[in-house]
């Protein structure tokens, strides 16, 4: 019984991280899991890999396969998103991120 529970509960967090690539694509109109290196998409990246782990049980491998990219990728996003948070122009794209998901649920969204 449990073992069916743990399969859904599974799909439902890799369907959420899904929606949250969605609406990341669609607040800065862009497509992160194309292979770019422009710094948007960098940025976008760090932030989906950041929100993700913080809001999901997800592992680094199926985070990074959403987009993509190896468990190497999302620990070397997570450890920039830490050291980015203090430059304007990166704040600025979390910044637009946060206020399109807080728009788009109602008042809430991961943080």
């Amino acid at each position: 019984m449990f073992e069916g529970f743990l399969f859904e509960k599974q799909k439902f967090v890799k369907w959420e991280a899904t929606e949250l690539l969605k609406k990341i694509n669609r607040a800065l109109g862009i497509d992160i899991t194309q292979k770019n290196r422009k710094r948007l998409y960098v940025y976008a990246r760090f932030i989906f890999f950041h929100k993700v782990k913080k809001n999901t049980n997800l592992n680094l491998v199926d985070i990074g396969n959403l987009i993509g990219k190896d468990h190497a990728s999302v620990i070397h996003g997570l450890k920039e998103y830490e050291k980015l948070k203090k430059y304007p122009d990166f704040n600025k794209i979390r910044n637009k991120i946060n206020n399109f998901l807080l728009e788009d649920n109602n008042g809430t969204y991961l943080v």
